[in-house]
């Protein structure tokens, strides 16, 4: 057994393992195995290296919903901005809201770019992402545009 495995079972075994905050026996903030936060969970910062592996949890999850909503082969068909436009959305809404987008994915499904790009701009979270709905420069106008177009927004700058 190497010393990360002996390491990870004695942590296991005397801090235990939480997924939330908690306060450990000097009353301070700590979550996972003993990993301090501070006083206060105004404290908590996760390292870099932390914050990268939870976003590739969470963009694998959310490809694994775009292409649950409108199937693997119509997903493997569409432009890669097309399909960043569909991850962001089942990104930022969860599988089981972009769900209820029924007649958007309706329209993706029929090839209706447009469509699908009005009913975005038209939609609650093209006002939960741009709450001051400023018109061409919210995340909302640049999913539209890539929906619309096939193509990366030039504000992302990249190169195809």
């Amino acid at each position: 057994m190497d010393f990360f495995d002996a390491a990870d079972k004695v942590f296991n075994y005397d801090e235990g393992s939480k997924d939330r905050p908690y306060k450990d026996s000097n009353n301070f903030w700590t979550i996972g195995k003993g990993h301090y936060i501070g006083t206060s969970l105004t404290d908590f910062k996760l390292p870099e290296a932390a914050i990268d592996i939870l976003f590739q949890i969470d963009l694998a999850q959310a490809i694994r919903d775009a292409r649950f909503a409108v199937g693997n082969l119509f997903f493997d068909t569409i432009p890669p901005a097309r399909q960043m436009a569909l991850v962001t959305l089942t990104f930022t809404l969860g599988r089981n809201k972009f769900l209820l987008f029924e007649e958007t994915i309706d329209l993706m499904k029929k090839g209706d770019w447009d469509a699908v790009a009005n009913h975005i701009l038209k939609s609650k979270w093209s006002k939960d992402v741009d709450p001051h709905q400023s018109p061409g420069e919210g995340r909302d106008d640049r999913i539209a545009y890539m929906f619309r177009t096939g193509k990366f927004h030039p504000d992302y700058k990249i190169v195809e």
